[in-house]
């Protein structure tokens, strides 16, 4: 594992190393979206995909994620 990045509802995004390359992946599992899918020979590009990809994402107004249901 090289860097760690959370979403802003707590998601954790982690690259590693794919023999002499990088690729990212959710540290819970599940699929990445095709923009984050890949092989990255760049640290720097691997980081601006995670980083562009966290600011782009959109969650409704008001709502409280991870929030107990009353």
């Amino acid at each position: 594992m090289i860097e760690k990045f959370y979403t802003p509802n707590g998601k954790e995004i982690t690259t590693f190393y794919d023999g002499r390359n990088l690729r990212v992946k959710f540290a819970t599992g599940g699929e990445l979206p095709e923009c984050l899918s890949g092989l990255y020979t760049n640290p720097i590009v691997a980081k601006n995909a995670i980083l562009k990809y966290i600011s782009e994402l959109t969650y409704p107004k008001g709502k409280i994620v991870n929030k107990p249901q009353e």
